[in-house]
């Protein structure tokens, strides 16, 4: 094995036009790969940094005070998330934006203190297959770094994928075609835009920080394998602000994994329908209808249903907003039953919105003058008639009478 990868380092450096064999070892090669300062037609990085060589130590997470009573745990997608209930400090918001030319919904729930400033928001993302890049460098199409490489399983990979030092050049030719590998799959896998990543404290996590436009918030990608599958979110946290640093504690402790399917859909639906009716129109049971819609988001009705609840509440017009918006840009219409006031809304939507209200309130004029507008009185021509009419009924059933002396 070492004479072989002897022999492939020693081509690359030929192939590179290095006239001095001296200088053309192993540990030289290697280096030069890992530092960006070798680039060939047999291992070429688009998307390299120096911060793709060696994980970070992630943010601790906060001790875990906040009080059970003012949390509950729902099942959004394939996650099973804790979310604030009847909290007098903080209140959830819906982010929905649908892509028309992709069919798809980007979904996030925004965790926002008295104030109504934002703590935390929460991006749910579709699960993914554990990639493979075996094939993405020409050294990796060699068999015998190929077949190498692939002698490691996923589990052991994707462990070195956050922790490994791939930084220490002096180590085995078999260990430097591996951490080729590790380094691909980092550059692939995190892509641009990652400050840095690592292993969290907790449960096997391992966390990518991401480049985030407002300077005051933290933006994490958390991740977790299971099986041949990644499951992830995004967490944003506000910075500085002991409030969204328990949150973000709260969520990575208590978050936990589980499958979706439709079905859950109807099954969520029914627990909301047995809560009291003063739970339905607040955040609880807007926060169980979201549940039950994101697992099948091709269910109208639901959205519907959210709306109708929350507008009959009190104070939800943050969580009305994205809703009436995200409905609108779906569906090319507003659904709405009652009017909102302090709504801020594009001017389209907001349009389109007034337009159904005033509708609404016409249908409603129209049935109160209906019901209000006295019988109207019929002429003594009219009434004679009715006595006939009425006599004529009864003779005919007469009539029909056989009589038995």
């Amino acid at each position: 094995m070492r004479i072989i990868i002897l022999s492939i380092l020693f081509i690359i450096g030929l192939s590179l036009g290095i006239a001095t064999v001296a200088y053309v070892t192993p540990f030289y090669l290697y280096k030069q790969v890992i530092n960006n300062k070798l680039k060939t037609d047999w291992y070429l990085l688009d998307n390299y940094t120096s911060g793709l060589l060696i994980s970070s130590k992630m943010q601790t997470l906060e001790k875990n005070n906040e009080s059970e009573k003012f949390w509950k745990l729902f099942h959004f997608g394939d996650l099973n998330i804790p979310m604030p209930v009847k909290n007098p400090f903080y209140f959830v918001v819906p982010n929905l934006t649908y892509f028309k030319e992709a069919r798809s919904t980007k979904f996030s729930l925004s965790i926002l203190d008295a104030n109504g400033e934002v703590l935390s928001d929460i991006y749910f993302l579709p699960n993914i297959k554990f990639p493979d890049y075996l094939s993405e460098q020409r050294i990796f199409e060699l068999p015998v770094i190929r077949n190498y490489i692939e002698l490691y399983n996923k589990d052991k990979i994707w462990k070195d994928i956050f922790e490994k030092d791939i930084t220490k050049w002096k180590t085995s030719f078999t260990d430097m075609a591996y951490n080729l590998y590790l380094l691909e799959f980092r550059s692939k896998f995190f892509k641009k835009g990652f400050i840095k990543f690592g292993q969290l404290e907790y449960d096997n996590y391992k966390a990518l920080e991401l480049k985030y436009p407002d300077k005051d918030y933290k933006s994490e990608l958390i991740m977790k394998k299971r099986g041949n599958r990644i499951h992830s979110y995004i967490i944003i946290t506000r910075k500085k602000n002991d409030a969204a640093l328990k949150i973000r504690s709260k969520i990575i402790r208590s978050m936990s994994y589980a499958d979706t399917s439709p079905a859950l859909a109807d099954i969520i639906f029914k627990e909301f329908k047995s809560l009291k009716y003063t739970d339905q129109i607040d955040h609880l049971g807007m926060l169980y209808l979201l549940s039950a819609w994101s697992h099948d988001q091709n269910r109208k009705e639901i959205l519907q249903k959210i709306i109708f609840y929350l507008e009959r509440g009190f104070n939800n017009q943050k969580q009305l907003e994205p809703l009436y918006t995200y409905y609108y840009k779906r569906y090319g219409e507003i659904y709405s039953k009652r009017k909102v006031d302090d709504l801020n809304l594009d001017v389209d939507v907001m349009l389109q919105k007034k337009i159904k209200n005033e509708e609404a309130q016409e249908m409603m004029n129209r049935q109160t003058r209906h019901r209000l507008l006295p019988e109207k009185q019929k002429s003594v021509e009219e009434q004679f008639e009715d006595v006939i009419n009425k006599s004529r009924v009864k003779k005919s059933k007469d009539s029909k009478v056989m009589r038995i002396d």
